[in-house]
């Protein structure tokens, strides 16, 4: 899992809109129970992307869904994930 975690972060870093490289390194931390190392990549990779909104959209999907496995819809309502992937979605349609 190391290797594959090492490789997928150096390909985040060679094309950081691949959403697939994005979600395989939060599936490789699930897997792991390091939910606290997805929220972070989540928060990090939204502050590199602040001009995507569609991508955005994915990644405040990822992570609300990353609260509600571990049941803290407090903390996804907090980050208001559910709103700002509804907020992105309606802008991208507009």
């Amino acid at each position: 899992r190391d290797l594959a975690l090492a490789n997928y972060q150096k390909a985040l870093e060679l094309s950081p809109r691949n959403m697939t490289v994005f979600a395989h390194i939060i599936l490789l931390h699930a897997a792991q129970k390091d939910h606290d190392a997805a929220i972070a990549l989540c928060e990090r990779h939204m502050k590199k992307l602040h001009d995507a909104p569609p991508l955005l959209a994915v990644i405040h999907n990822i992570k609300g869904r990353i609260y509600s496995s571990q049941n803290k819809l407090n903390e996804a309502a907090k980050s208001d994930a559910y709103k700002k992937f509804d907020e992105a979605i309606s802008w991208e349609l507009d």
